[in-house]
């Protein structure tokens, strides 16, 4: 189903400064800076840790590749349509930067569409049906896009202004997809 075969977990230890050879990391042996294997996505480097699988593509689209470590060369993110659906795979442990592009990535090719796009940071939106729930999370006010109606009031919005830690309900009517058949 994933469209690859798995050779090995190339796990990413660390340099050792407790010796050479076998015993390098032994449990008294003092880990410095773990290694670890670039990638990009989308124009995005992600930085992969604790695995740099050894993977081959036997029927996947190779979405991201490493750049440096073990399996560099290899494919560190994979896409593999089957059936009606798609199975992704990530060879790493990708860092915030590397999961922020894989998941963009991942909707993108679905065609996941934002409740409201460009959120400023720390805003999240809910959708229920008509009903758009807004909330900052953050620290500072921010003003959102949104076209609807003051769930509240009644009065037509273009923007919201949410304080901080600030709630809003606005009404966005859902866009029907209708389909006809011949």
């Amino acid at each position: 189903m994933l469209g690859i075969r798995f050779e090995d977990f190339s796990a990413l230890g660390g340099v050792s400064t407790g010796g050479m050879g076998v015993g390098a990391l032994s449990a008294t042996a003092v880990l410095t800076e773990p290694d670890t294997a670039a990638f990009r996505v989308g124009g995005v480097e992600g930085t992969g840790n604790l695995v740099a699988e050894v993977v081959h593509a036997e029927g996947a689209d190779v979405v991201a590749s490493f750049a440096s470590g073990p399996s560099a060369t290899g494919p560190a993110v994979t896409r593999h349509r089957h059936g009606d659906g798609e199975a992704w795979y990530v060879a790493t442990v990708p860092d915030a930067a590397g999961a922020d592009a894989i998941v963009d990535a991942l909707l993108q090719a679905s065609g996941v569409e934002p409740v409201v796009a460009d959120l400023p940071a720390g805003v999240e939106a809910a959708r229920r049906g008509d009903l758009v729930t807004l909330i900052n999370h953050g620290d500072t006010a921010v003003s959102v896009a949104v076209s609807g109606t003051d769930a509240e009031s009644g009065a037509p919005l273009e923007s919201i202004a949410l304080a901080p830690q600030g709630v809003a309900f606005v009404r966005v009517p859902v866009l029907a997809t209708v389909s006809a058949t011949l």
